[in-house]
């Protein structure tokens, strides 16, 4: 029995490894995405002022920039829920 308690320790470490380089990896990303699509908006937007062509690139702009906020959105939602980085675990309803 005393293996199994070993493994089942280590495994939850793994799953806390695994779980902070997710959450990680999410904020980053979510973060670049997030400034890159507003650039490139913001450059579809000018590029509409010139009268040059800029719905294909506007679109392909908003889409980034959404996923980089779903991205966001979706790392403090993991940070929540396992305690990682110093986020305090919210409980419902706040007082």
């Amino acid at each position: 029995m005393r293996p199994n308690r070993l493994s089942e320790i280590s495994s939850n470490k793994k799953m806390k490894i695994n779980t902070k380089v997710r959450w990680l990896l999410q904020a980053v990303v979510g973060l670049l995405c997030t400034g890159a699509g507003l650039s490139m908006a913001i450059d579809a937007g000018l590029t509409k002022l010139q009268q040059g062509n800029w719905f294909w690139y506007g679109t392909f702009a908003l889409v980034v920039f959404q996923a980089g906020l779903c991205l966001m959105i979706d790392s403090l939602r993991l940070g929540n829920r396992y305690g990682i980085a110093g986020i305090k675990v919210l409980k419902w309803p706040i007082k």
